[in-house]
Order: C-alpha cells, then structure tokens, then sequence
C-alpha cells in the first residue's frame, strides 16, 4: 500500500499585496483563501486551489475549466458557507 497522504490544511490571510485570492502550495498540502471572499467566490476559489494540490500537473487552463464547473454544480444544488 502507498503512503497516506496528509490532510491539505486550509489557511486564511489577506492576499492582496499578492495580487491573488487563493493561493496553493502542493508539496506542503496547504491553501491559503483570501477571507474576504464571499459566497460563490470562496467556494470556486476554495475548490481551485485544492484542485492544485490534488493534482499539481494539471495546467492552469485546465484547473480553471474543472474549478469553476464543480462550484457552479455544488452551488446549483444548494451547497452554501455559513457561520454558525
């Protein structure tokens, strides 16, 4: 059997200066999200991120179709963040 993989730690900071809103970091398993993203915006960007750890080969093209069609399905049916 293969080696586990470690769980991808998500973090949130202020990624203005970087001129980004999500960040990846696949050797490490870490994503970073801007926290002042919203809604649909944090779900797309949380999902692209994790597609580049997941899958670090994958163009950025490509990461970009598959990001944005998972949010758009996740959130036609219903899948929303929300503090409690």
């Amino acid at each position: 059997m293969g080696k586990k993989k470690t769980e991808i730690k998500i973090m949130h900071s202020k990624l203005g200066r970087s001129g980004a809103v999500g960040l990846a970091f696949h050797e490490d398993r870490i994503i970073f999200l801007d926290p002042r993203l919203k809604g649909f915006d944090y779900l797309e960007t949380a999902i692209h991120e994790i597609i580049h750890v997941q899958f670090p080969k994958l163009n950025e093209i490509t990461v970009e179709a598959r990001g944005k069609e998972m949010a758009q399905l996740l959130w036609k049916l219903g899948f929303r963040q929300c503090d409690l």
